[in-house]
């Protein structure tokens, strides 16, 4: 991918959950942060073509059998503080994903600590923010769609995403959207937890989805990474890259 794109190939990389890890790929979830680095230390030593290092005791390390790449960008996927830390010590980008708008200057500052633990510390990585993505001629039905991101994560991904975006501040917009969809799929976003769309989402009309885009930027998203909803017909995803790209 890295050579058929020209160099334009990054590499996103990221804990996930104990519910994915576990639920879906049948694996221990256990010192996710310990894991992720060593992930990354070992992947950017095979991109170098050396040996695998940090290997299995007793296995002989191992080599890619492809020219050295040099320059490959990582980013690192995260909310949890350390995750974050992580992102700033030893990746290119830091990517996260529901993580309020308000708040990426907490985040920065927690690169900013990553950064310094390295010595001399290192550029602080890009900031790449995943957006969930809903644009629509119809406000209304932009606002639909935005609630069923923002209920679905908070309501049937298991307890990350509300506990992180409820350390942030948002605890109580976090339990209205859940007492809100008791029923699988309702896709609720109660008036008490409106400021959560505007958060977390780029949403609305296109001119409503511009100017929601501008704010993330303004607020130090570098590159923001527009997620577009399951399912769309190839009609809906080009009114929403016409609209913001």
């Amino acid at each position: 991918l890295h050579d058929v794109s020209g160099g334009r190939f990054t590499l996103g990389l990221g804990a996930s959950t104990a519910q994915l890890v576990e639920g879906l790929h049948d694996t221990p979830f256990r010192e996710p942060f310990d894991r992720m680095r060593r992930t990354i230390v070992q992947v950017r030593a095979l991109l170098a073509g050396e040996r695998l290092p940090l290997g299995t005791a007793g296995a002989r390390p191992l080599r890619l059998n492809l020219p050295p790449v040099s320059g490959l960008p990582i980013h690192l996927a995260g909310l949890a503080p350390e995750a974050i830390r992580l992102a700033g010590e030893v990746a290119d980008g830091w990517l996260p994903f529901l993580f309020p708008r308000s708040r990426l200057d907490e985040g920065r500052a927690l690169l900013l600590e990553g950064a310094g633990r390295v010595s001399p510390a290192r550029a602080l990585p890009t900031i790449v923010p995943s957006l969930p993505t809903v644009v629509a001629a119809d406000a209304a039905e932009a606002r639909r769609g935005a609630a069923w991101f923002v209920a679905f994560y908070l309501t049937t991904m298991g307890p990350f995403y509300p506990r992180a975006i409820s350390r942030l501040g948002f605890a109580k917009e976090v339990d209205a959207v859940i007492a809100a969809n008791t029923t699988r799929g309702s896709a609720v976003v109660p008036p008490e937890a409106e400021v959560l769309l505007d958060e977390l989402m780029v949403y609305g009309t296109p001119d409503q989805a511009r100017a929601r885009l501008a704010r993330w930027q303004a607020a130090g998203a570098a590159m923001p990474i527009l997620l577009l909803p399951p399912n769309q017909s190839s009609a809906q995803i080009d009114f929403a890259l016409e609209a913001l790209c």
